[in-house]
């Protein structure tokens, strides 16, 4: 983080489900704040709806049988297809 710091300042959008994690925030911001950035938080609407649309595209990525857990995103060794497919029973 330390090369992103600049004298002016920089603003970080948080949103997701940490969004509305209160201890995950200050520890956020006070950790930022050290390289003069700081938080800026949306409305719970617009940090629902982008939680949302990302669980639907993970959902669509386990139907279609490809990966939807990136290393690149969680530091895992490789990437991985999470989750499961419950079609349900015949009546």
């Amino acid at each position: 983080l330390r090369t992103i710091s600049k004298p002016e300042g920089q603003r970080m959008m948080i949103t997701g489900g940490g969004a509305k994690n209160s201890f995950l925030i200050k520890r956020l911001t006070h950790m930022l704040a050290r390289i003069n950035v700081s938080i800026e938080l949306p409305t719970d609407e617009i940090i629902d709806y982008k939680e949302a649309i990302i669980m639907g595209l993970i959902g669509v990525l386990r139907w279609r049988e490809e990966n939807n857990a990136l290393a690149s995103v969680t530091g895992a060794m490789r990437d991985s297809i999470g989750g499961a497919v419950w079609i349900g029973q015949e009546a």
